[in-house]
């Protein structure tokens, strides 16, 4: 017994051609402009050559191409992995660490803290400046703080080290100069506490040259006697008290606020490294 497809299916199958044949027609019609493009782009490389083939009949008598070696073809660049290795193995070595001249570096860094003010009272050239860091590099003066507990110790090296300094200044500038540096090595400490409080006073109330230089002699007035005759005179030998009070003369409340600030932070920074021999390097909050 036959069975007839039924409508659907015989309509499944009626889709299916017309897709076959939509996508034929479709695919003969690219194929047809794909021929047409490059017969256009053949006759325009044939228009384009047309002068230069008739002026090579014209010179030679030839065809264009006609006795000339196929041309070759290009060759691509490849990376030389050994050069690259070397190239690598320079840069690497020209970044290694040399503590000779990152010492010598370290230590005119910081003879310019210490005296980049005097170089501009003084009015140095640059010439002069060069002259008297590198001497002074080259004798190690870093005038860094002393980690000792013993009072003696530092004292001793404070003096060794004004005496290194008087002859690096004698040498490089002339004998003329060491009182003035002499002097300000003795003080540099005091100002760096001046040079602290203008800092923090800058955008509220702004410290005037003539107040830094009143408050550093303020300061020099009220050290201990045992400070006296030191080559640098120690802050915390300071009667701070004294300071404040005669400084609330010439300086403005906002100013006196932050200099009890600070004063109150070195406080704090001293009995700190009494108690641990270590200096304070992280911040505390509230002071």
């Amino acid at each position: 017994m036959s069975t007839k497809p039924d409508l659907t299916t015989r309509l499944g199958e009626v889709a299916l051609y017309l897709v076959a044949g939509a996508l034929l027609v479709l695919a003969y019609g690219l194929r047809r402009e794909a021929m047409d493009a490059e017969g256009r782009l053949n006759a325009a490389e044939v228009k384009f050559d047309a002068p230069r083939a008739t002026a090579v009949r014209a010179t030679s008598g030839r065809e264009p191409g006609e006795g000339q070696e196929p041309r070759q073809p290009v060759k691509q660049w490849s990376p030389d992995a050994d050069q690259i290795e070397r190239a690598h193995q320079q840069f690497v070595a020209s970044l290694r660490y040399d503590p000779k001249k990152s010492g010598a570096i370290e230590a005119r860094l910081g003879v310019r803290r210490k005296f980049a003010d005097l170089y501009s009272a003084l009015g140095f050239s640059q010439r002069e400046i060069d002259a008297f860091e590198t001497a002074a590099a080259a004798k190690a003066l870093r005038f860094a703080p002393v980690l000792s507990k013993n009072p003696e110790e530092v004292a001793a090296f404070n003096r060794s080290e004004a005496n290194s300094l008087d002859k690096v200044v004698g040498e490089a500038l002339g004998n003329d100069y060491v009182p003035l540096f002499r002097e300000f090595l003795r003080t540099s400490d005091v100002r760096e506490i001046t040079t602290e409080l203008a800092a923090n006073c800058f955008y509220n109330a702004p410290l005037s040259s003539q107040q830094g230089e009143q408050l550093l002699r303020t300061c020099l007035r009220y050290i201990s006697d045992s400070a006296e005759g030191g080559a640098r005179v120690d802050p915390g030998k300071i009667d701070w008290g004294s300071v404040t009070r005669e400084a609330g003369e010439f300086l403005q409340p906002a100013q006196i606020q932050v200099l009890n600030r600070l004063v109150s932070k070195r406080d704090f920074n001293q009995a700190f490294e009494e108690l641990t021999g270590l200096p304070l390097r992280r911040p505390v909050r509230g002071l």
